[in-house]
């Protein structure tokens, strides 16, 4: 019996961790094209910040002209 109830719990960690990446999804890419949005943007850029201040290093970062 107690092996049921762990295995019903693994499916429920298993479920509630494929509800949590679809989530993150959502957040962070556009539903309609699913291109990366604005929120994803910064978080990458604020982890680039973080590595080159870490390292002493100078970031460039390419600005397109629209």
């Amino acid at each position: 019996m107690s092996y049921q109830r762990r295995s019903r719990t693994g499916s429920r960690s298993a479920a509630a961790e494929i509800a949590t990446a679809h989530a993150y999804k959502l957040a962070q890419h556009d539903i309609l094209t699913g291109l990366p949005n604005r929120s994803l943007l910064n978080q990458s850029l604020r982890q680039i910040i973080a590595v080159a201040q870490r390292d002493g290093h100078a970031g460039r970062l390419p600005v397109p002209r629209l």
